[in-house]
């Protein structure tokens, strides 16, 4: 029994240190706001997303995440005071009248996801609240800051450790008591016609697992960044070239990942695209829009020796938009 509660921290401890210690998202491109918290209400419509990923298929204990965000930006009535002259009202020339003119604004974007992220008998679930604030510059462009608070818990499922005495006193010991963690990520975000970019941070208090057992608390959740960017290029009227690059790293670069992601689009309507992660992936991307809804499929195709082992990564992900486009941005003159 010792031996496999000590393999089960061993995985911990590997969990922690590896690049994996946050969830792996292909579709990333899809839903920042689950990587940025400066991405809630950049775009000025509602999205709900539902996101659900399931890691090296044929493998036992392999990872398995599931999300739920929504995120949008708060609008509210404002109305704004003009002059016009007398004349346009049929009043003496050179007069002026005042009027009110009721207008769209909007600053303020709020978001937050609940997730479940399941990896062997290891279990971390949680919650994200994330307020940001937008600017908008000249030039068409808008910079959002974005300030998240998260709670999680790291739970050891004792249903799924295999026992050869059930009655052991181990299992009742504090090496197996959940551990209740608060957090705090940070993140910045810019965009305009075309081009986007975005850094953030996860995992800022950097918070230590203790599992009662002082041999083990050394292990530490390690703060976090991504560095994100791309754009959008129309070819002719109806296909848009969409590439995009994320970086992902830990405290002192003791991990680094970069993903390297091109999608065409047809008439915003249907998508196809492909990934290339530093860890050898290739993910496969495709998806279409229907009303107000937005599926997103992707397949990794893991490199050797893994795909020897396993049929692959399978990432599913339904979106619902609520707003007209005409609200989304500055330039659409509805703030």
């Amino acid at each position: 029994m010792k031996k496999i509660v000590y393999i089960v921290i061993f995985i911990l401890a590997e969990t922690v240190v590896d690049s994996q210690q946050l969830p792996v998202f292909s579709q990333y491109t899809d839903n920042l706001f689950l990587v940025n918290p400066a991405v809630a209400g950049a775009e000025g419509v509602t999205t709900i997303t539902l996101t659900n990923r399931i890691q090296w298929v044929g493998i036992s204990g392999a990872p398995q995440t599931s999300a739920l965000s929504i995120e949008g930006r708060i609008l509210k009535r404002r109305f704004q005071l003009k002059s016009l002259f007398g004349f346009l009202l049929g009043e003496k020339k050179g007069t002026k009248d005042k009027y009110y003119v009721a207008k769209k604004e909007g600053k303020v974007g709020m978001g937050g996801y609940v997730f479940e992220d399941r990896n062997g008998v290891i279990d971390r679930t949680g919650f994200l609240y994330a307020y940001t604030y937008h600017i908008f510059l000249r030039g068409y462009n808008q910079i959002s800051f974005g300030l998240a608070l998260s709670a999680f818990q790291f739970r050891l499922d004792r249903n799924n450790i295999v026992v050869v005495q059930p009655d052991d006193p181990i299992l009742n010991s504090s090496v197996l008591r959940t551990s209740f963690i608060p957090d705090a990520s940070v993140g910045f975000y810019w965009m305009n016609h075309h081009f986007f970019a975005g850094l953030s941070g996860l995992q800022l208090s950097q918070s230590f697992l203790k599992y009662g057992n002082s041999s083990f608390n050394d292990y530490q959740l390690l703060r976090t960044y991504y560095a994100v960017g791309g754009g959008f290029f129309p070819i002719g009227n109806d296909y848009t070239i969409n590439p995009t690059v994320l970086l992902k790293t830990t405290e002192q670069a003791q991990t680094f990942q970069t993903d390297f992601t091109a999608k065409i689009m047809y008439e915003d309507q249907y998508w196809t695209g492909m990934s290339y992660r530093t860890n050898g992936d290739i993910v496969f991307l495709m998806g279409v829009k229907y009303g107000k809804f937005i599926f997103n499929y992707s397949y990794d195709y893991p490199p050797n020796p893994l795909r020897q082992h396993t049929y692959g990564s399978h990432e599913l992900t339904i979106a619902m938009k609520f707003g007209s486009t005409e609200r989304r941005y500055r330039w659409k003159d509805r703030f």
